[in-house]
């Protein structure tokens, strides 16, 4: 669908100067013109009615638009007819949830990803999805030799049958005071092992990142998105030595950043992600 867009708008730009100006309505000067353009907005993306999935089948969404508390799964992968099935069940084409015009949005939980087409290998993968989470999937799929691969133009019709999925939201329980434990790594050992709180640690990280819905990993493991981190008012607890920082967000460059922590040390790492090319 990229490619697509790319082609069409060279295509408008060459018809913008192979016609510049046409004879007609002179606007005091007897001559007309032509006036040509593209408008592509973000926004506009989003007028569609959402669509939700559970254990009852398909249905719209009670809101008309699509809801905050979910993952998003950018499915950017090659070729792009390849079939998409959640957790048993065709969703859709890699083309219909890689940006353009949409993702696929999943509510928490944890669900099986698989893309399938005629004459290449099968690609899965499980997703553990939280609230604000993004995973940019990458993958050219591998062909299979002597297979013969479906054509680009076999696509099922009625794809995709919607663009939210998983259970239908659940009432949120009162929030609890205190520290949530899954991103504080000090804090999931203790409630994992048992044992005291580290920090011990020696060492702390203040985040600030923008935007507020880039996720941000810490040395590989997802650690929560750029608004819940910068609600932890002492950081996060880390062990002194080398630690690598992933951050992402959809219509966004990523970025790594590798921070040496001394013992003892507080530091505060500040990113900003650029928007990508064409994104507002």
């Amino acid at each position: 669908m990229r490619a697509r867009l790319t082609t069409f708008v060279l295509v408008l730009g060459l018809l913008a100067f192979a016609f510049p100006a046409s004879a007609g309505h002179g606007h005091g000067h007897g001559r007309g013109r032509v006036h040509m353009g593209l408008s592509v907005g973000w926004g506009w993306w989003w007028h569609d009615p959402g669509w939700w999935y559970g254990p009852g089948g398909y249905g719209p969404e009670p809101a008309q638009s699509v809801p905050t508390d979910v993952g998003v799964v950018d499915t950017d992968v090659s070729p792009e007819h390849s079939r998409v099935f959640l957790n048993g069940d065709l969703i859709g084409t890699a083309d219909d949830f890689d940006g353009y015009p949409s993702y696929l949005f999943l509510r928490p939980g944890r669900y099986a990803l698989e893309f399938r087409l005629q004459g290449y290998r099968t690609e899965a993968l499980n997703l553990d999805v939280s609230e604000g989470r993004f995973f940019p999937i990458d993958i050219k799929m591998e062909r299979v030799p002597n297979e013969p691969a479906a054509p680009w133009f076999d696509r099922p019709k009625g794809l995709p049958v919607g663009r939210v999925f998983g259970p239908a939201p659940e009432p949120k329980a009162a929030v609890q005071p205190g520290p949530d434990p899954s991103l504080r790594p000090e804090l999931r050992e203790q409630r994992d092992t048992g044992a005291p709180p580290a920090a011990r640690l020696g060492a702390a990280l203040e985040l600030k990142v923008t935007p507020a819905n880039a996720s941000v990993y810490l040395d590989g493991e997802f650690l929560g998105t750029a608004a819940e981190l910068a609600r932890l008012e002492r950081g996060v607890a880390v062990t002194p030595g080398q630690h690598q920082l992933e951050i992402m967000a959809p219509d966004h460059i990523s970025k790594t950043v590798t921070v040496e922590m001394p013992q003892g040390e507080r530091r505060q790492i500040v990113v900003e992600l650029e928007g990508r090319a064409g994104q507002s």
